[in-house]
């Protein structure tokens, strides 16, 4: 069965306004969603995005609009983070994340947007690398530029987040090309030429009729994933930590602990003091922090017997606390570090038939004429 592919044809009309135009407009309907969460708001702000879009190439060309565009998408985001629609603003940011990473792990600013989008944008970037990259080539029978997503490519061939990408093929001697394609895990051939501006989809196909279902498996494989490799260290250390300050509390209060020790010289100091009715024996039988700690008249509750030994008893009930809760902090994040430490060996594996497939580019296209009828063409690399 072939595996799922999806292109959507965009018309390139000439637009209302030049770019300069639509850069003014994006600049103006940033500045209203920075004081502003309306609907209408919202929708000018999109609208600006999405015609600076079209205008690919000045785009690519122009480092201070380029910079402008993609702060109004993470300000976007922003706002349907505000309205309640977390998964707009998810979608938002994904196309941003995508926009940003230009192929060449390029940053989107978010910082100055506030917490919660920092903490969406670093939640959709473990998204993205967690689904992968594949190459997107181009070739072209022509000279030939190619930019993707709004960033210029250095050569023809990048390696880009799966998903929806918009890539544009201009020469100085042919009609351009603009299309949206869907980059999926065997990756997209897009050939260019002047007759026939029209991508052709090379589609990796099984040797066998059904494709095999993809497994995972035990090994590594490296370069390793960086969002494992940050959880496994992060994890790591908590445990590391968390294990050193629940022995050494826990040391500190045994019986021959620094705390004990503490509370019996301060209870053995009581007896040698001139009041006999603050005296805690430090050989009773009886808890210590009992006898210190109950009032020496029933009528007065808030009083204590000796309060040198009641104040060491709270600090030492104050450590037990700490004590416990780093056990619990060692026990969680040993367990999460176990789990990372799997994930970063294991990885999943497409079978002889995919890895065939992937290293010989077996495949066919088919896309129409501008004449009329379309071309049906296969191929295979050795």
């Amino acid at each position: 069965m072939l595996a799922p592919f999806a292109i959507a044809v965009l018309c390139i009309s000439e637009p209302s306004a030049d770019y300069e135009a639509a850069r003014e407009q994006l600049e103006v309907a940033s500045k209203e969603a920075n004081g502003s969460q309306s609907p209408a708001t919202v929708e000018r702000l999109a609208g600006a995005i999405s015609d600076v879009e079209q205008f690919p190439l000045e785009l690519a060309e122009d480092g201070e609009g380029r910079e402008a565009w993609l702060q109004a998408q993470a300000n976007l985001a922003r706002l349907h983070l505000n309205l309640g629609n977390p998964r707009t603003a998810g979608s938002v940011m994904d196309a941003a994340i995508i926009a940003a990473d230009g192929g060449a792990g390029g940053s989107l600013p978010v910082a100055r947007f506030g917490p919660k989008v920092i903490a969406l944008h670093a939640q959709e970037i473990g998204v993205l690398e967690l689904r992968g990259r594949a190459t997107l080539e181009v070739e072209c029978v022509v000279e030939c530029r190619l930019i993707v997503d709004g960033s210029a490519i250095e050569g023809l061939s990048v390696d880009l987040y799966l998903g929806p990408h918009q890539v544009y093929v201009y020469s100085e001697v042919d009609v351009p090309l603009h299309r949206e394609v869907e980059l999926e895990e065997a990756g997209l051939v897009v050939e260019y030429e002047g007759r026939m501006p029209v991508p052709v989809p090379v589609i990796a196909l099984p040797v066998e009729v059904e494709a095999p279902a993809r497994k995972l498996v035990w090994g590594s494989k490296k370069p390793f994933r960086k969002w494992k490799l940050a959880m496994v260290g992060v994890s790591g250390g908590l445990f590391v930590g968390s294990l050193v300050a629940g022995i050494g509390l826990t040391v500190a209060l045994g019986p021959n602990g620094k705390i004990r020790k503490e509370l019996v010289a301060t209870a053995a100091a009581s007896l040698e003091d001139d009041r006999p009715s603050n005296d805690v024996n430090p050989n009773s039988e009886q808890d210590l922090c009992v006898l210190a700690q109950t009032p020496p008249d029933p009528n007065v509750p808030s009083q204590v017997t000796n309060a040198a030994v009641t104040e060491v008893c709270v600090r030492a009930e104050r450590l037990a606390s700490g004590a416990t809760a780093a056990w619990a902090m060692a026990g969680v994040s040993m367990v999460s570090t176990a789990v990372f430490a799997v994930l970063l060996n294991v990885h999943m594996d497409d079978g002889r038939a995919a890895r065939f497939m992937r290293k010989h580019q077996v495949g066919f296209g088919v896309a129409p004429l501008l004449e009329g009828g379309v071309t049906v063409s296969g191929g295979v690399r050795f």
